[in-house]
């Protein structure tokens, strides 16, 4: 359902989302939203919380480089991991 409104831009630069959109949206205070140009046109939308995967991810980053571990390292090791579990799945594959 396409729904539109005419806001005003304040003397700050600040956009009032309506509230019947923002509960419409179910977007809180502290909430981050993106926008995006789109030739002459602006697209506002909500940021996606981050994934596990991410969250775990920049734990590890932030534990690497608290290490001093680079990201030359770090892809050196996953290398080395992939062919170790290629090695592995070629012995496997030749026993049955």
């Amino acid at each position: 359902m396409a729904t539109s409104r005419r806001v005003r831009l304040s003397s700050k630069g600040q956009l009032v989302i309506p509230a019947d959109l923002r509960e419409q949206l179910g977007l809180q205070p502290g909430d981050e939203l993106v926008l995006h140009l789109l030739s002459d046109r602006m697209m506002l939308a909500e940021v996606a919380p981050p994934s596990p995967f991410a969250e775990v991810a920049a734990c590890l980053r932030e534990e690497a480089q608290a290490k001093g571990i680079t990201r030359a390292q770090v892809e050196q090791a996953v290398a080395e991991a992939r062919e170790e579990v290629h090695r592995e799945r070629q012995r496997g594959g030749a026993r049955g």
